[in-house]
């Protein structure tokens, strides 16, 4: 049976990128193999995993993306016994750790909810002007 190091050679890199918990907008893509990543590629790749999170409200649904968007990351999940369990469990101390998430998506909502009722008054205004109707 491979080992984590065996099949990553950066993973440590990669999981100490993953447990800081960050306010990411972008996501690195790129083809190589994760026997050649580099430093660098593992902190993008560790970095990016707050930025799923931040997305989703579901930290199994952000481990799910992170491993989509990296596909290199898939034979992990495949071959490494509850490597799975594991992302899910960093997932979610991300998610209840990042409070600028958090605060990110309620301030939207609040946004659209404060647009949403603007736009009634004033179409509730214009109604009334209209004589015709």
């Amino acid at each position: 049976m491979p080992t984590i190091l065996w099949l990553c050679p950066q993973f440590k890199s990669v999981l100490l990128n993953a447990l800081v918990v960050r306010l990411g907008f972008q996501v690195a893509k790129f083809d190589k193999e994760m026997i050649e990543w580099e430093e660098e590629d593992a902190v993008k790749v560790g970095r990016s995993l707050s930025t799923f999170v931040r997305t989703t409200t579901q930290p199994a649904m952000a481990v799910d993306a992170w491993c989509r968007h990296y596909g290199q990351l898939k034979i992990l999940f495949v071959e490494i016994e509850h490597f799975e369990d594991f992302m899910i469990v960093i997932a979610t101390y991300i998610l209840k750790n990042n409070k600028a998430g958090m605060v990110m998506r309620v301030s939207i909502g609040a946004f659209l909810s404060i647009s949403d009722g603007a736009t009634d008054i004033f179409v509730i205004l214009n109604y009334y002007k209209n004589t015709e109707l």
